[in-house]
């Protein structure tokens, strides 16, 4: 019956630790639609895109840049994942995602648009919280189990 009770207040323990040793994605999804100038979507077409992170406002520094060329769907859809975000220093915001469009193909940009990054990418600043609480591991951390006996989990045997 010991036993049992060390295995029911070890399992939530052990969930509790692989949530730790989870990782925070450091990709972000971007979509948009491409238009034409009389506002009719950029269908089926291959289009430059480039998409440039700024620091501190719309007229900000480049802290963050990728170019590529891809295809729209019949909607004149087109999505990134946009990769390599852990660089960035989210704690030295705001953000300004700025998105330049080459309805060609090339990479003459025609179309561009600057929107401010909001709660979400700021997310990615989370992987270090750790810092902010103490940066303890998971030996050191302690809990009540059933009585009055507080025991490390590294102390279970």
């Amino acid at each position: 019956m010991k036993q049992i009770k060390k295995l029911l207040l070890l399992l939530p323990a052990l969930w509790v630790v692989a949530g730790v040793w989870a990782q925070v994605p450091t990709n972000m999804t971007y979509q948009a639609v491409v238009r034409s100038a009389d506002g009719q979507p950029v269908a089926m077409a291959e289009v430059g895109v480039k998409l440039t992170l700024l620091q501190g406002s719309e007229l900000g520094t480049a802290v963050w840049t990728r170019q590529a060329t891809t295809r729209t769907d019949a909607a004149g859809l087109f999505s990134f994942v946009l990769t390599d975000l852990q660089s960035v220093d989210w704690t030295a915001g705001p953000y300004y995602l700025r998105a330049e469009i080459d309805p060609d193909g090339g990479s003459n940009y025609t179309i561009a648009t600057v929107q401010q990054m909001l709660s979400v990418p700021y997310a990615l600043h989370a992987s270090v919280a750790d810092s902010v609480a103490g940066g303890g591991s998971f030996g050191d951390w302690q809990f009540r189990g059933i009585g009055t006996e507080t025991r490390t989990i590294t102390d279970w045997k």
